[in-house]
């Protein structure tokens, strides 16, 4: 049997660790990309007056805003963050453009 163990998000992602304030950061991002992509998918199933632009400017918005979060990572294992970055966000984009 499988028993939950009970964590809280300093525990995870403690705020004094720049490794990991950027993981956090970078996992709410990409959580916040893989919802608004849901919503607009199934918005496109909506009658013409749905709200796909709208969750296409979030997309967008939230990207632009991500920027920051995926061209920064801390310290010197930055380069190998910045390239597991890129990987993401190339799959990123490919999932967001098919259908």
């Amino acid at each position: 049997m499988i028993r939950a163990v009970p964590a809280s998000i300093g525990q995870l992602f403690p705020s004094t660790d720049p490794l990991s304030r950027w993981m956090f950061s970078l996992s709410a991002l990409t959580d916040d990309l893989a919802v608004l992509d849901h919503h607009l998918h199934q918005s496109f199933d909506e009658d013409p007056a749905s709200p796909a632009v709208t969750y296409f400017r979030l997309i967008v918005a939230r990207i632009y805003e991500g920027e920051r979060i995926v061209t920064a990572p801390p310290d010197r294992r930055g380069a190998r963050a910045r390239g597991l970055a890129a990987s993401l966000a190339v799959a990123a984009r490919f999932q967001l453009l098919s259908p």
